[in-house]
């Protein structure tokens, strides 16, 4: 979506006032990030945060993100 816009990742970086190295990490999938900067992303692609994850699955989370039941 970002290179859809046009961005590179540092012009992105600076549009969101995110790190550009943070932001690479993220994109690289190598950085967990809070629902706060999902948010900031998604505000700077100008869609809503439920666009940046619509095609997360549970088992795309880490076993430590849910509890044992």
């Amino acid at each position: 979506m970002r290179e859809d816009a046009g961005f590179s990742q540092e012009k992105f970086a600076q549009k969101i006032q995110i790190d550009r190295s943070y932001y690479g990490r993220i994109e690289r999938g190598r950085q967990n990030i809070s629902v706060s900067t999902i948010c900031t992303i998604a505000g700077g692609l100008g869609v809503s945060p439920a666009v940046l994850l619509a095609d997360l699955t549970i088992s795309d989370c880490s076993e430590s993100a849910h509890p044992e039941t």
